[in-house]
């Protein structure tokens, strides 16, 4: 109810910090639904703008995932890489957008590959593996740059190994 009310009055922060604690506590007692539930309700009112939006958004992606609604999975995260995808090209030399853009196309990777569709995972892991190329290049000592890197080659060696392995 906290939520609600601070949803109601604009309080997005507080309404996202009480959020937040009940999505964590409804995941550890394995409350799948109501983590969907919850965060498809914030999400409803919450900004697309605000700092937690995609976290919230994430939660709830995860949750439709985990209950086998693949369909509302995907659409959550294709809105979310096209709300990226806006950010990046609006102001390409943000760093945090193109991070954030490449942790999108990660996560629909992710996602195609759970599908069965190892092509679209392939491209998705590409379009990440590309953005983080260019930014560990740009930025050689952040430890974070150089760690989305070497995440995105794995997922590229696993995915290639895959193929290789039904041929």
């Amino acid at each position: 109810e906290a939520v609600r009310n601070f949803l109601a009055g604009k309080w997005f922060d507080e309404a996202v910090a009480v959020a937040q604690e009940c999505l964590k506590a409804r995941q550890r007692w394995q409350q799948t639904l109501g983590v969907a539930a919850l965060a498809g309700e914030v999400l409803e009112s919450l900004p697309e703008s605000h700092g937690s939006y995609a976290v919230i958004a994430d939660a709830e992606a995860r949750s439709h995932l985990t209950l086998g609604f693949t369909e509302r999975a995907l659409a959550r995260y294709r809105a979310l890489l096209q709300r990226y995808e806006r950010l990046a090209a609006a102001e390409p030399d943000r760093a945090d957008y193109q991070r954030d853009l490449s942790v999108s196309y990660e996560r629909m990777g992710d996602l195609y590959r759970a599908l069965g569709q190892g092509d679209d995972a392939r491209r998705a892991y590409a379009q990440a593996l590309a953005i983080r190329e260019r930014l560990a290049a740009a930025e050689p000592d952040r430890a974070d740059y150089q760690r989305d890197l070497v995440v995105s080659l794995v997922r590229q060696a696993e995915i290639e190994k895959g193929d290789n392995a039904s041929r």
